[in-house]
């Protein structure tokens, strides 16, 4: 499975609220190896950012961004790293 359709699963579930945390979080987890093994950095920087929001820990979440996700897609977006 392509990250980016894990994500848009993963998002939609989340969205849909009818699958627990546990299983959302075991999900991204799996996600999150795979995404590693294939080194996709922007999805790294996303599943993280997912495993803190399905955690409930919002200031580590808006922290990550702040500090690692955003720096990087700025970066991204601009030098085409």
């Amino acid at each position: 499975m392509c990250v980016g359709s894990l994500e848009g699963y993963v998002n939609a579930l989340t969205k849909e609220g009818k699958t627990s945390k546990e299983k959302l979080l075991a999900l991204v987890e799996d996600a999150l190896e795979l995404t590693e093994a294939s080194s996709a950095t922007t999805f790294i920087h996303i599943f993280k950012m997912h495993i803190f929001y399905l955690s409930n820990q919002k200031e580590k979440y808006y922290e990550y961004l702040e500090e690692e996700a955003f720096p990087f897609l700025l970066y991204e977006n601009s030098y085409g790293a």
